[in-house]
């Protein structure tokens, strides 16, 4: 019998191109990255090219981006890392009400560490009212986490719109105290800081900084076709974080512990061809959105589409 599998949204396979980056590094270029030997200087090469295209897709430096884990761990090291940094500042977070896990776990880990945070509704389609957050900014908010595109329902939020809301009241909080940080260990910096957990965007959606306007932008492999177990987190260059995994110095201090280069390679190899294809891609999926989505609501009485239209 043929097997139809409907979970992309939850994990793809690998694509053959991506895994082939990967095996040079799982078999013969096995170095650590830290070494200064000949394997280690090949694995911290390619570790860097890997950063230098994820950055060039992004529209950011390559010292803005710090590997990780999963998706989940750059969420985490967002939302932590930046709460934890700041919160002299302020003690106030804002996500939406139904923000992935990885978030929402985080925000309530943090309310019981004293932290505020404000959830946002969503109308019926899944879009996050924007009067609500304008009303939930106040001087003591430091993180604003609204992802781009849902996991469960499809909604694309309007990110570039919630960025200007943000840029607009720091603006009018350009007077205020805690809006600029003049700290030894931070730069100085406009608050609150905007991220995006951008996993469900790849491969569909523009991911360029400049466009979307965020501070923090999370990404990971196994949505794209590359390699489970590895993911990214692009970080403004204007902001510090504290890291979640303390050792050695790998990815300049916010993430220790040897690298996985096999699965970096393959990440950022999947990533790129994501955006190389995704004209094409898009055509394909809307394609078979439409007509799944019109064969639902014919053949089951009383259906509905739950998310964006």
């Amino acid at each position: 019998m043929r097997k139809i599998y409907l979970d992309y949204a939850a994990t793809t396979y690998i694509d053959p191109r991506a895994l082939q980056k990967m095996k040079p590094y799982l078999t013969k270029a096995y170095g650590n990255a830290s070494s200064l030997y000949s394997l280690g200087r090949e694995a911290k090469a390619a570790i860097e090219k890997s950063r230098e295209d994820i950055a060039k897709i992004l529209g950011a430096s390559s010292g803005e981006i710090v590997f990780t884990g999963s998706g989940t761990e750059s969420a985490n090291l967002a939302i932590f890392g930046i709460a934890r940094a700041y919160r002299d500042y302020g003690n106030h977070l804002i996500v939406s009400k139904i923000e992935h896990k990885a978030v929402l776990e985080s925000a309530k880990k943090l309310e019981k560490e004293g932290f505020r945070v404000t959830y946002l509704n969503v109308d019926s389609q899944g879009i996050v009212k924007l009067n609500e957050l304008k009303k939930a900014l106040n001087k003591k908010t430091i993180l604003v986490s609204i992802m781009y595109a849902n996991n469960e329902i499809g909604t694309i939020q309007p990110i570039s719109k919630i960025a200007e809301i943000i840029s607009n009241f720091r603006k009018q909080s350009a007077k205020r105290k805690a809006q600029s940080v003049r700290d030894s260990r931070f730069a100085i910096c406009d608050l609150p800081v905007l991220h995006t957990d951008a996993c469900q965007a790849a491969g569909s959606l523009s991911l360029k900084i400049r466009e979307l306007g965020v501070d923090l932008l999370t990404l990971n492999g196994s949505k794209i076709y590359g390699p489970k177990g590895v993911g990214c987190l692009y970080v403004n260059k204007d902001y510090k974080i504290e890291p979640l995994i303390v050792g050695g110095n790998q990815e300049s201090g916010l993430r220790a512990g040897t690298e996985n280069t096999a699965l970096i390679a393959g990440f950022s190899e999947a990533l790129k061809l994501a955006e190389k294809l995704k004209k094409r891609e898009n055509r394909r999926l809307k394609t078979l959105r439409d007509y799944f989505i019109k064969k639902v609501l014919k053949i089951i009485p009383g259906s509905r589409l739950n998310g964006h239209t």
